[in-house]
């Protein structure tokens, strides 16, 4: 009997995508032959991983198990993909792979789609943090993502759904081997997305409290959902 899988357009698969797109990668398994995505992560990002495993048989059929680095605080996670890609099943969902992450056209129709894939990006490889603004008493709070290139592509989407002013730069040579930081602020124009599509998708719990605690700072109310 044929494997029956087809992608719909959902918040779990845009979440899904965002975090492999930032933190996985499809490589072939030449000891096993077999392609595979994989997750390595450390036990910060814990929450992040057992939520993709949850995710992952409900999506595309394929049981997981998360195994534990016997030497380092570390976790790693692996699906077999062959025949997916054989069936060019991500492939018709406009699902890619590789650097940098691309929004799938189906993830940017709706503010509930893209804020689930965000979510995942920022779960992945992002970051938030409160900074305090130069010559001034306010703070602001900047999300982040890290990528090998430039984020083009999802620096226009940004731009377009969220409305803000959206900043892509090459990391510090020092800091970081290579790459490029995509970031943005959550302010009065991005904080009601963020609170309503973003962060109830958000797993890892340090990144969500991160922005919980600005939004109290500010004062600003929860949004009704």
């Amino acid at each position: 009997m044929k494997e029956e899988i087809k992608l719909e357009p959902s918040e779990e698969l845009a979440y899904w995508t965002g975090v492999i797109q930032t933190d996985g990668s499809l490589k072939y398994s030449k000891k096993f032959r077999y392609w595979r995505i994989s997750l390595y992560v450390s036990s910060k990002s814990l929450e992040m991983l057992r939520e993709i495993q949850e995710l992952t048989p409900k999506l595309i059929k394929r049981q997981s198990r998360i195994w534990k680095d016997k030497k380092e605080d570390m976790f790693y996670w692996h699906i077999g993909v062959s025949r997916l890609l054989k069936l060019k099943i991500f492939e018709k969902s406009d699902i890619k792979f590789g650097d940098p992450p691309k929004p799938p056209i189906w993830c940017t129709k709706t503010d509930k789609l893209f804020g689930a894939y965000l979510a995942g990006l920022i779960d992945g490889d992002g970051s938030v943090f409160i900074v305090k603004r130069y010559g001034d008493a306010g703070y602001d709070c900047r999300t982040q993502i890290t990528s090998g290139s430039a984020q083009i592509e999802l620096k226009s989407m940004l731009e377009k759904i969220l409305g803000c002013s959206v900043r892509v730069w090459k990391c510090h040579p020092i800091i970081w081997q290579k790459g490029y930081h995509l970031d943005f602020l959550i302010s009065s124009k991005t904080i009601e997305f963020i609170q309503k599509y973003v962060l109830p998708w958000i797993q890892i719990s340090r990144k969500r409290q991160v922005i919980e605690k600005f939004v109290g700072i500010r004062g600003w109310s929860r949004p009704e959902i």
